[in-house]
Formats: C-alpha cells, sequence, structure tokens
C-alpha cells in the first residue's frame, strides 16, 4: 500500500546518505532491489511508493523505489518481497477499497501490511537516530542495546504505519474501530499473522544474507531482527 507523506519521527532519513555510504546493510537492500530491476530514491520531503521510471529520469532500472528514510526503505522491501517482483504499488489493487477482512485475500493484506510495519520497527534499529548520526558497528552489542532502548522512537514509527491504514478499510473517519477491527482480527485470525509475518521476516533476512555481508552484521541481523513482535508493539501502541 502507498504510504502518506507523513515524515519519520526522528528524520532518521536525513541522517544517512542517499548512497548507503559507510551503511552495508544499507547497500545490501538497495542491490537486492536493482537485481529485482529497481533504483532507490531517498528524499525526506518526497512519497513513499513503487512506481516506474518515468521517460524523463536517468537510469535503466524499469521501476524506483521511492522513500523518505530508512524504516520507509524497510517497509516497501517487505511488501516487495512479500509480492516476489517489483510492480507499482506493488500491486495493490486499489478497486478493492473498502477492503473486507471477512475475505480471506484481503485479510491476507492486512497481515502482510501489519508484517511491514512490524519488520521495519526491527530493522530501524540497525541506522541512526537523530540524536546519534552516524551509523554505529552492529558488532557492538552495546551500542545495539541502546538503540534497541529507544522504543518510543519505535513505537512513532510504528504508530505512524498503523494510522495510515484506516482509509483503505473505510475507517478513516473512525480510526477507533479500526483499532477494534485490528484486535478482533488478530483474535480470530491470529494464527495467520503469525505465519505470514514469519514467511516474510525469513524472506527478507535470506535475500540480504546473500548479499554476501559480513558474517559479524547477520550474527546482529538474526539475534535482533525479531526483537519486537506485533504483540509486543501493538500493547505499547494502544498504552499510548
Amino acid at each position: 500500500m502507498h504510504q502518506t507523506k507523513k515524515k519519520v519521527g526522528l528524520d532518521l532519513g536525513e541522517s544517512l546518505s542517499c548512497t548507503g555510504q559507510n551503511n552495508p546493510l544499507f547497500d545490501a537492500v538497495v542491490g537486492v532491489l536493482r537485481e529485482m530491476g529497481g533504483s532507490v530514491h531517498l528524499d525526506p520531503h518526497g512519497e513513499n511508493l513503487v512506481r516506474r521510471r518515468r521517460a524523463t529520469e536517468v537510469g535503466e532500472c524499469p521501476f524506483v523505489v521511492e522513500v523518505q528514510g530508512w524504516p520507509n526503505l524497510m517497509h516497501e522491501f517487505v511488501h516487495i518481497l512479500a509480492l516476489g517482483y517489483l510492480e507499482e504499488d506493488s500491486g495493490f489493487n486499489y478497486g478493492w477499497i473498502p477492503l473486507d477482512v471477512t475475505q480471506t485475500l484481503h485479510r491476507k493484506c492486512l497481515w502482510e501490511e501489519l508484517s511491514c510495519c512490524v519488520i521495519s520497527c526491527n530493522y530501524m534499529s540497525f541506522f541512526p537516530t537523530e540524536q546519534s548520526k552516524a551509523p554505529f558497528d552492529c558488532r557492538d552489542s552495546m551500542t545495539m542495546a541502546k538503540v534497541l532502548q529507544q522504543t518510543q522512537t519505535v513505537i512513532r514509527w510504528f504508530s505512524e504505519q498503523i494510522e495510515i491504514l484506516p482509509v483503505f478499510y473505510g475507517l478513516e473517519a473512525n480510526p477507533a474501530e479500526f483499532v477494534t477491527l485490528i484486535e478482533n482480527c488478530t483474535r480470530t485470525h491470529g494464527r495467520e499473522l503469525n505465519e505470514i509475518y514469519d514467511r516474510l521476516q525469513h524472506r527478507v533476512y535470506e535475500s540480504i544474507a546473500a548479499t554476501g555481508l559480513s558474517t559479524d552484521l547477520l550474527q546482529s541481523l538474526s539475534s535482533f531482527a525479531n526483537y519486537y513482535s506485533f504483540e509486543s508493539l501493538w500493547e505499547q501502541y494502544r498504552a499510548n
């Protein structure tokens, strides 16, 4: 689904270069997308979407993944891997709006969207915050612990993602009803969410690992990429 033009909570996109300089994880994701036929355009004031390259744009890749920052990139990356190839708006059919979660296919859209939200929250810990502009060494467990403790930053990003969604269910005027919809749906069909999340989390890790990242970085990813679950994020979101 097309994310809105809202900016991430702490301007994470502005704290890294468009080339991902000095951060191999960013470069790995960009490399995977390039192999799939897409180039990444990072613009803190831009959109968050997958689109076809315009005739006036320089470049050879047929698709552009346009994002405001690292968390947005990971959100779009999960959508792309869920589809398995690049397509405008990751193949979402806007004719389905409002989505009806009594239908299995529409419910699958919800599970994939929530998986994107959670996975991007976990992977955002591998990039700097506004308070720490320089990318840190993921092999430094002390640094990782400090970043992972910044729960409020993560919750703000999780909240931004969740609060985009009611419009897709015809509930933009009643976001509280959307919260109830999610809670009822996860209570009744939570196994579906867990299965889709596990599959997409594995797909993200495997696609990144295949780029040849260092063993140390892969160990960090393996250890921390499931730090937050949907349940833990949702609980804190509701508490706020």
